[in-house]
């Protein structure tokens, strides 16, 4: 676990490793919230009724859409994180009061996010139109 806290301080630059550990537990919510799903309760239409010979139980989702949305959910959580990286690259660049190197860490965060944001959303078309042609 504490190669993750080095290489998220490599990456952004950050030194107190407090701040470090809220922002990966937080992130580590998150991602909890999103890849979870919902559990629903069965209905009383599933129970057999008096006289019926057996128990109807509704097919749950197929292989396909399993991996469609969590691949959605995926690439939605990369382009936060894509766009997050643009605010990120702002806050440098308006924070840098005139320093080179602030200043093209800066632009260069926004340009990577720009980059990633571009990568998730193609991916994104591709993965659906693959999917979408192959299911039918």
């Amino acid at each position: 676990m504490g190669g993750i806290f080095v290489c998220y301080d490599k990456c952004m630059g950050i030194k107190n490793k407090k701040i470090n550990k809220i922002v990966f537990c937080f992130g580590l919510m998150i991602s909890n919230l999103l890849i979870c799903s919902n559990a629903f309760a069965e209905t009383p239409s599933y129970y057999a009724r008096e006289g019926a010979s057996s128990i109807v139980v509704p097919d749950g989702p197929d292989m396909m859409t399993i991996i469609k949305n969590l691949l959605n959910t995926t690439f939605g959580v990369v382009g936060v994180i894509a766009v997050v990286m643009m605010i990120i690259g702002g806050f440098y660049y308006l924070t840098s009061q005139g320093s080179p190197e602030r200043v093209q860490k800066g632009k260069n965060t926004i340009l990577y996010g720009i980059v990633g944001l571009i990568i998730v959303l193609s991916a994104f078309a591709i993965v659906n139109f693959v999917l979408s042609s192959l299911l039918g």
